[in-house]
């Protein structure tokens, strides 16, 4: 199974993420952000996040403030305790919904 995966909606796209995303998927995470970037909505899935490494919490913090400057509407889905949250966390990062 995919761990980065594209699925467009009827209010824009759902970026999910699933298992353990790390450098190794980065290149790929970031094509499919740019993509995601391109719709007028991108909700970003991390209901079955296990794991991530600093580049893709980079990635992710740099695709929401693109989004912001575009006027993207850019979320996330999860949990305020998820597996983003706590790596967000550990990384000395704030909590994802609060990124900026």
């Amino acid at each position: 199974m995919q761990s980065v995966l594209l699925e467009t909606t009827d209010q824009g796209v759902a970026v999910r993420l699933v298992g353990e995303i790390t450098l190794a998927e980065a290149a790929a995470l970031k094509a499919i952000l740019v993509e995601a970037l391109d719709a007028r909505s991108a909700v970003i899935d991390c209901t079955n996040l296990e794991a991530v490494d600093v580049a893709v919490l980079q990635l992710l913090l740099a695709a929401k403030r693109v989004a912001q400057k575009r006027g993207t509407t850019f979320q996330f889905s999860d949990s305020p305790q998820s597996t983003l949250a706590s790596y967000s966390a550990a990384a000395g990062l704030p909590a994802p919904d609060d990124w900026k």
